[in-house]
């Protein structure tokens, strides 16, 4: 499976050097589309990812792959809805040799199981090299009944798949709409905060981040 390698001074996946995917060594701004994933133990090393669904429309991977290392696709949302470009983007992505992701967007007080079990089948159609996520950005149920039903479809999804999956949040909805937990302090987040800094702001019951949107 590709692997991002911090150490690869290539200038295009599978370099002769090491065979992996290039690094980048600009700073984060915070404002970059996608995401920025800082690995903890190179504090000082940053690549640039972007996320895709069908609201990117029609994508030139091949183009995109010079300027991002990496992407996340979206599998679905939802019950039972999967996202109409996935397949696309994803027999594009290993036809470039672009290592991806993929995640699921959530709507709590629908079906947790049905969200899973879902996602878990949309997975096991086309390998891929990165993580699994849950984006968590709505609800329609209060806290502590969100809360549970995120717990549920977290643990439902590693169940079937053998990964447990990161989160996706941003600290205004999860502060605001998630019940305070330690359920997920060992899950790693991918957070979306939006800001001319360079800090983010991360949810409550996190100290630290494994992507920054």
């Amino acid at each position: 499976m590709a692997i991002i390698c911090p150490r690869c001074g290539g200038k295009e996946v599978g370099c002769p050097v090491c065979n992996l995917p290039p690094h980048r060594i600009s700073e984060p701004t915070g404002r970059l589309r996608g995401a920025l994933f800082a690995p903890e133990d190179f504090s000082d090393w940053q690549v640039q990812g972007v996320d895709l669904s069908g609201w990117n429309g029609v994508m030139n991977l091949a183009s995109t792959k010079t300027k991002a290392q990496y992407g996340f696709i979206r599998a679905g949302y939802g019950n039972l809805y999967k996202d109409y470009r996935c397949d696309t983007y994803r027999t594009d992505a290993i036809a470039n040799d672009w290592p991806y992701g993929m995640y699921w967007y959530c709507y709590p007080g629908y079906s947790w199981q049905a969200h899973a079990d879902h996602f878990a089948e949309v997975l096991s159609e086309f390998p891929y090299q990165l993580d699994v996520v849950l984006d968590a950005e709505t609800t329609n149920l209060n806290p502590s009944a969100t809360l549970s039903w995120l717990v549920n479809m977290r643990d439902r999804v590693a169940d079937l798949t053998g990964k447990e999956p990161a989160i996706y949040t941003s600290p205004g909805f999860w502060n605001s709409k998630v019940a305070p937990s330690a359920a997920f302090a060992n899950s790693r987040l991918w957070v979306a905060h939006w800001t001319l800094t360079d800090q983010q702001i991360l949810p409550f019951g996190w100290d630290s981040y494994k992507k920054w949107q």
